[in-house]
């Protein structure tokens, strides 16, 4: 068995602006989603794409 791509990483964080802000700013990554006040899970969460992934 190989791996050939990634489809997916989840990061479970303490504080969702400041590791926005690294994924953003320090990594380059695209914000692509923001649950803000909708309830889909326990927290809010956002989804970043980062070099085609």
């Amino acid at each position: 068995m190989s791996i050939i791509g990634i489809s997916h990483l989840t990061f479970v964080v303490h504080d969702l602006d400041r590791s926005a802000r690294l994924l953003v700013e320090g990594l380059g990554a695209r914000e692509v989603y923001d649950s803000g006040a909708d309830v889909h899970s326990l927290s809010p969460w956002k989804v970043f794409v980062a070099d085609g992934v």
